[in-house]
């Protein structure tokens, strides 16, 4: 198996990040404000209950921050909040000129309508694209037109209307890209029609690619349906969120697979392949961990760094008329 390293992709953008932030703030020296005291991206983090994953995965997002010098505020709730206390929370932060992106912890309790919740946050601080303005965009042939995928930033920066794509799935298509795989023309099945899978099915129609999405209906009518989708498969994408769907025996040689689901089997983390038998394989793979995830808070990151730069142009282009006093008034907020 040849592997496909997330972590080292990752790093290439973090890099860029600060670079591309290190440049903005010299740009802006001569204004006196941003002089004296630089802002830096802001990321909300709003984790209700007590999930392991939950936590795991927001320390991950925190510590980033903190790598990158960026800052964030946690809004951290019981399972048993209301619908209500998180809307109020979510419309402060929407207000708040220093925050920057709003990241809501998912999966949700059950009682909290996930749509409904996601709906209320700022299109433009919805750094994890899951608001409808944001993946109405997945409808049409943009990104393919117009972004650099490995690093897609410097082209998003460009466009007159904010707009995020759901880091995961932006991950997927920055990490083929920067492996210099051709999409134009792949038969790609994706195991999984989930917050992964139907986003990353629609990205890649518009680079050409031949996306088959599969589901747990996928076999009803012929038991062997997916063992042959697989198996015609270019590259491969898992992302049900369950262990060993995809037997690796389907998988033909010089397939590329992308991993994404993080599993725990006999206490160690793993993908969602049989990983013993996939390393036998003339394959190239991510690893899990260290594929598809640090992919996925780089594109978190880039995001973010995206809505604060066109927060910060905004700022600049009306600083003569801004009032600086009005910020929110939650004491939670005082991040700076």
């Amino acid at each position: 198996m040849h592997i496909i390293n997330g972590k080292t992709h990752s790093t290439e953008i973090y890099n860029s990040i600060k670079k591309f932030i290190s440049n903005y703030h010299d740009s802006t020296s001569n204004i006196v404000e941003f002089a004296s005291n630089p802002n830096v991206p802001t990321l909300a983090f709003f984790l209700i209950g007590n999930r392991d994953d939950s936590k795991v995965y927001v320390g991950i997002k925190k510590r980033t921050c903190e790598k990158l010098g960026f800052k964030y505020v946690e809004y951290l709730y019981e399972n048993t909040v209301s619908f209500n206390q998180l809307k109020t929370q979510i419309e402060i932060c929407n207000k708040n000129d220093r925050i920057n992106g709003i990241l809501v912890q998912c999966p949700l309790p059950k009682h909290i309508d996930e749509s409904k919740l996601m709906s209320l946050i700022d299109p433009t601080k919805d750094v994890d694209g899951f608001h409808s303005e944001n993946s109405k965009y997945l409808l049409e042939n943009h990104i393919s037109k117009h972004y650099d995928m490995e690093f897609p930033l410097l082209s998003q920066i460009k466009e007159k209307n904010v707009h995020f794509y759901p880091c995961t799935p932006l991950g997927i298509i920055s990490i083929l890209c920067k492996e210099n795989v051709e999409i134009k023309g792949k038969r790609i099945a994706i195991i999984g029609c989930g917050r992964v899978g139907r986003p990353l099915s629609m990205m890649f129609v518009q680079f050409g690619g031949v996306p088959t999405l599969c589901n747990s209906s996928t076999n009803s009518l012929r038991s062997d349906t997916m063992e042959k989708i697989v198996g015609e498969a270019d590259i491969l994408i898992t992302c049900t969120g369950v262990y060993d769907v995809v037997n690796v025996d389907w998988i033909k040689d010089e397939t590329i697979i992308i991993d994404v689901g993080v599993q725990r089997v006999n206490d160690k983390l793993t993908g969602e392949l049989d990983r013993e038998k996939l390393e036998k394989r003339n394959v190239f793979a991510t690893p899990v961990p260290g594929g598809v995830g640090p992919m996925t808070v780089a594109m978190l990151m880039n995001n973010l760094t995206l809505a604060w730069f066109k927060q910060q142009q905004g700022r600049i282009q009306s600083i003569d008329t801004c009032d600086h006093s009005r910020w929110a008034t939650d004491e939670r907020d005082e991040i700076y």
